[in-house]
């Protein structure tokens, strides 16, 4: 979900600090279901660190904003990597100790790029081919 021009997701700079003003949320086309990592919900939210966020399906008012990225990913090893990612911090938008919904979205990435070369994996989630194409 982009939130200001050249801001958001896109921006090459601020992709890489996590930093874009935009929230990044995990999409799986096989069940139509989302996951992000969101900021500790009220009363007392702390979004600089102090306090641990939460995984949640985002709003479904929010889902018409949101943006698809470039690239495909296999559902059945996206749904293992979102399961064996560990959230590693509190939530913290910004600054010294981040850790908000870019940052975790970023570890089910990499997660998912190491799954992608398990050959158990492979062998549960890709009987018909990697994007479910037939061999």
């Amino acid at each position: 979900m982009y939130w200001i021009p050249l801001a958001s997701s896109g921006n090459p700079i601020l992709d890489v600090f996590d930093a874009a003003l935009s929230h990044e949320q995990i999409f799986f086309t096989d069940n139509y279901s989302n996951i992000g990592f969101f900021a500790p919900s009220p009363p007392n939210a702390d979004i600089w660190g102090g306090q641990p966020g939460h995984l949640a399906e985002d709003d479904p008012s929010h889902l018409g904003e949101y943006h698809k990225m470039p690239g495909n990913y296999n559902c059945c090893i996206l749904h293992v990597a979102v399961d064996t990612t560990p959230l590693r911090k509190n939530y913290c938008l910004l600054f010294r100790g981040q850790y908000n919904c870019q940052s975790w979205a970023d570890d089910v990435r990499a997660k998912y790029r190491e799954l992608r070369k398990d050959p158990d994996i492979l062998k549960k989630c890709c009987k018909y081919g990697l994007f479910g194409e037939p061999r």
